[in-house]
């Protein structure tokens, strides 16, 4: 069994975003994507899934853009970038599986 104080591992860049990796799953892994104002990263790969912990977020695949805040989960339909709409630091966590 693992675990691991996400809390503690939070960490920001008035630089870029910041990718925090968390653990290691079977097929697949954990983040933390943490981002400042204005910023904004790109995230691939299949079965993902994202939860907004702190913070509001636009996520987009270049099709279509959905507005959320904190407490809200989202399933992207593949490549898709997570842009920090509020003036507040966003910090979400991702969760990816081999598909």
């Amino acid at each position: 069994m693992n675990s691991v104080n996400a809390i503690a591992k939070v960490r920001f860049s008035s630089a870029r975003s910041q990718r925090v990796h968390l653990l290691d799953l079977p097929s697949g892994a954990v983040d933390l994507l943490c981002l400042e104002k204005a910023q904004e990263t790109s995230i691939s790969g299949p079965a993902t899934v994202v939860y907004i912990v702190t913070g509001s977020a636009r996520i987009s695949d270049g099709k279509a853009a959905q507005e959320l805040s904190a407490g809200n989960l989202i399933v992207p339909e593949g490549d898709c970038t997570i842009a920090n709409t509020a003036e507040q630091r966003l910090v979400c966590l991702r969760f990816q599986t081999g598909g």
